[in-house]
């Protein structure tokens, strides 16, 4: 699934760069969300990255808060999949146990 995304928004074209971070997914549990912790983790791997030189960073994100939060981070959106569209060769959803907030999976990237 990832990969497709990642195919799809081409960002070594797109971007002009040879190399950037990829960040992936970060989960926090429910007794810790709403605490800011996530902001936290991004601020402190941004400025990780930009001391480390790296032009930008890409990221999946398939929670509608994270989704939220990368928009306020400045991240921009390169591709969008419904989890529904995933199948096996069969026909069988790969992710048929998907939680009703998290519908899809959407590939951003973010100029550092």
């Amino acid at each position: 699934m990832v990969e497709s995304l990642g195919a799809e928004a081409n960002i070594f074209e797109r971007y002009g760069v040879e190399h950037y971070a990829e960040l992936m997914f970060t989960s926090v549990g429910p007794e810790y969300r709403g605490q800011g912790l996530v902001t936290e983790i991004y601020k402190r791997s941004f400025d990780l990255l930009r001391a480390k030189g790296y032009p930008l960073c890409k990221s999946s994100f398939s929670s509608p808060y994270t989704q939220k939060l990368a928009i306020r981070f400045g991240f921009t959106e390169h591709a969008r999949r419904k989890f529904a569209d995933f199948k096996y060769p069969d026909g069988t959803p790969i992710f048929d146990k998907v939680s009703p907030a998290e519908q899809e999976a959407i590939l951003m990237a973010l100029k550092l």
